[in-house]
């Protein structure tokens, strides 16, 4: 599989993982070793697990957090996928964040949140 052709099938399962709030789908894509930094707070989170506790801390997954729609682009040159929220009782998808992931060998090593 081509380089390019393995980012989409990344950026793919990322999509479906996130939509369907799915942390062991996140698993099979996001490495053991992974970090994860949401600017502007300078703390890291080193560690898949640490990454995933960090998001259900936030609320993913939870009925109180909402749906998400995901979108492929890119950023600075690098491929990004653009988070939409449609919070409980709203009817309105509004932006949430903007990921994006460094792949690296078919998996997800790292990544920024905005």
């Amino acid at each position: 599989m081509d380089a390019s052709a393995a980012e989409r099938d990344l950026l793919k399962k990322y999509v479906e993982a996130s939509e369907s709030a799915d942390l062991r789908a996140f698993e099979s894509i996001v490495r053991a070793d992974a970090t994860f930094r949401m600017p502007p707070d300078f703390a890291t989170a080193a560690g898949r697990e640490a990454m995933f506790k960090l998001w259900v801390e936030e609320g993913f997954g939870s009925e109180r957090f909402g749906r998400l729609h995901c979108v492929v682009t890119r950023a600075n040159l690098q491929p990004a996928v653009a988070a939409y929220v449609c919070r409980p009782g709203d009817s309105t998808w509004r932006a949430l964040a903007l990921d994006v992931p460094r792949i690296e060998d078919g998996s997800h090593s790292s990544g920024f949140r905005y």
